[in-house]
């Protein structure tokens, strides 16, 4: 529908209803009916800022952004969140680690964060704003090893980091994402790896 199709160009930034009409390939009429129906319910706003040129941008206090790892743990926010999209309009977007989500939301590009609650807890500590609200998920994450010894993947500030720091006898390398894991465990980098569901 055109009117998802907008939401979906405005998740991610403003743009002249010019512009909008373009990239949709619909007529104007027919775009301007729409996001007028967007406007009166609230979930955008036009802004004149020439005589020929309106802004159209999205109201973020009656959206949702959410955003989750890569991680069969977190089906379950994707249903709750499908189950509430016939109420609220929500973009989600897929990190490959929690620090990075966590600081789009401390930047604002995001309202809300399905992350470790360790990492979670971190960045509270550094911002108030940040807060842990409820657990979705346990469990889910394990260890990969080909020796009893050596170096062990993992990604910083979360549960894998955690549960890899019982292994005493390995010594721990941070990656950035899973699939950076995965390709050191199968070149040999490393002798262990701490991952999660799927990919576990």
């Amino acid at each position: 529908m055109l009117k998802e199709r907008i939401l979906g160009i405005l998740f991610d930034e403003e743009i002249t209803q010019r512009e909008l009409t373009t990239r949709l390939g619909s007529s104007r009429s027919r775009t301007s009916e729409v996001l007028k129906k967007l406007e009166e319910e609230g979930l955008i706003e036009r802004r004149r800022i020439s005589k020929r040129t309106i802004l159209v941008s999205i109201n973020h206090s009656k959206t949702l952004r959410v955003g989750i790892l890569r991680s069969s743990e977190y089906a379950l926010v994707i249903s709750t969140l499908h189950s509430l999209g016939g109420r609220i309009p929500f973009k989600i977007r897929v990190y490959d680690n929690s620090l990075e989500a966590l600081k789009d939301m401390m930047l604002g590009l995001t309202d809300m964060v399905a992350s470790p609650l360790i990492s979670g807890y971190f960045f509270h500590l550094t911002d108030r704003n940040v807060k842990p609200v409820a657990g979705i998920a346990t469990g889910g994450s394990g260890i990969l090893k080909r020796k009893e010894s050596g170096f062990i993947g993992t990604t910083p500030l979360s549960k894998m980091d955690k549960d890899s720091r019982q292994f005493k006898n390995y010594t721990r390398i941070y990656y950035k994402s899973v699939d950076d894991i995965l390709k050191a465990y199968g070149n040999g980098e490393i002798d262990a790896a701490a991952i999660w569901e799927p990919f576990l």
